[in-house]
């Protein structure tokens, strides 16, 4: 019988698209996230620091994503850790 859930999560390339940064849905659960520092098509970093939202500067007006920050934040805050 498989595992009713995953223990872990390790995303290859990419982020949620802004507004759907959601957290593990059985946590405790782990998280490795890897992000390219130059990356132009999924930046890392976000645009405004209050949005937390990297916009893609390889097409006019970009597609909108959620910052590298952002979503470490809300699987650690879902995993009961502290900054």
């Amino acid at each position: 019988t498989p595992p009713a859930r995953f223990a872990g999560y390790a995303p290859v390339v990419g982020s949620p698209h802004a507004g759907f940064n959601a957290p593990p849905l059985h946590p405790p659960a782990a998280f490795f996230g890897v992000w390219g520092e130059r990356d132009t098509t999924v930046p890392p970093a976000a645009a405004n620091a209050s949005d937390g939202v990297a916009v893609d500067t390889s097409y006019a007006g970009g597609w909108r994503y959620t910052a590298a920050r952002a979503v470490t934040a809300r699987w650690a805050e879902a995993n009961g850790c502290r900054p």
